[in-house]
Parts: structure tokens; sequence; C-alpha cells
């Protein structure tokens, strides 16, 4: 009966073995960091704008082309709230709320409206959004509807 010769493995037989546990390590040590930060964040969320009253003076302030800013998002409640914008002209909300926006009316969410004032955007755990409040009129010039709208983006 004839022993079979035991061969050492060659070195790059063992390197390759602990390579692959090296990358399957660094690979799950990615995924649990990435895990941890995603949860966290969802977690602890972004801190709303705290509501503010309606002041007609400080919403034109903040123009179409500041956007950016909270402020009309913080007042947006307090305006839908205390008035009625049903059956307004097109005057007297630009008297109300300063001059519209300049939007391109072949982005779908804001074609079918008429007049467009940006609002801010905001944050709500992962997602960044967009808000718009948009106005129609009927043929008579009067408001006939109106509604923040909202787009959502990562």
């Amino acid at each position: 009966m004839t022993k079979a010769a035991v061969t050492p493995s060659p070195p790059y037989q063992l390197w390759t073995g602990l390579k692959a546990y090296l990358l399957l390590f660094v690979a799950i040590t990615c995924v649990l960091f990435f895990s941890l930060l995603l949860i966290g964040r969802c977690l602890s969320g972004f801190s709303a704008p705290q509501p503010i009253p309606f002041d007609g003076q400080l919403w034109q302030t903040y123009l179409a082309d500041n956007g950016e800013s909270p402020v009309r998002l913080q007042m947006v409640d307090d305006l839908l709230n205390r008035y009625d914008l049903n059956g307004y002209s097109k005057d007297e909300l630009i008297e109300l709320l300063g001059p519209p926006g300049e939007f391109r009316k072949d982005w779908p969410l804001l074609a079918d409206w008429d007049v467009i004032y940006r609002l801010g955007a905001g944050h709500d755990r992962l997602l960044i959004y967009r808000n718009y409040l948009c106005f129609r009129f009927n043929e008579d010039g009067n408001v006939i509807d109106y509604e923040v709208v909202e787009y959502t983006a990562w």
C-alpha cells in the first residue's frame, strides 16, 4: 500500500484564500457602516421649518429667485388658514403675495397652473422636496383653484 504524498499548498493559494476573506470582511464592514449611517439619518430626520404668521411684506422680500429660503414655507399654512383665495383676481393676488415666479410650462408638475409661487425646499427623513403654491384662474381672471404642490427628489 502506497501512501499519497501530501504536497504543501503553494503560497499563492494561501494568499488567494486570505484575499477572499479580506474582501468579504471589507464588504461586510462597508455594508454595516452605510446601514448604520442610513438608519441614523432616518431616525434623526431633519428639523421641519417652524411655522410663522403670514406677513405679506416678508413674503414679498423672498421672491421666486430666492426660493430656497424656508420663510415662505413657514408662512404658507397661516396664509391658507387666514385667506380664502378663491375669487381673488390676479391683481389682488399679486397685491397680497407679490409677483409670481417664472417657471417652465413644459414641466408636467406645474404645466396646468397659471400662477406659481416657489415656497422653498423642505426635508423629511431622506427625501428632499420643493414646494410650490399654485393657482388656477377661470376665464374671468379669478382664482378657482389653488394648492401647495410638492415635488419630491432624493
